[in-house]
């Protein structure tokens, strides 16, 4: 399963860039990609009441398991 795929789910919220070649050729460079990520994750999150932060979790976290439904809002649809 890809970033991609865990994205499509819903199950990451953000896919972080790496750097060219990947996080191992550049520590430094992966390390400033990862604090921008969590800075913008932390301000959204402390902009938000208590309340709502954990309407948002309980949603996000109702939601897994779900494979391939993260687009539609009743789930499959029931066999004939």
């Amino acid at each position: 399963m890809t970033a991609q795929h865990l994205y499509a789910e819903g199950i990451v919220d953000k896919i972080i860039q790496e750097p060219a070649g990947g996080a191992h050729n550049d520590y430094d460079q992966s390390a400033r990609y990862l604090d921008s990520a969590l800075s913008e994750q932390l301000a959204e999150a402390v902009s938000c009441s208590q309340e709502e932060r954990l309407s948002r979790r309980y949603s996000k976290l109702r939601h897994f398991g779900r494979w391939g439904t993260a687009d539609k809002e009743t789930g499959p649809e029931p066999s004939a």
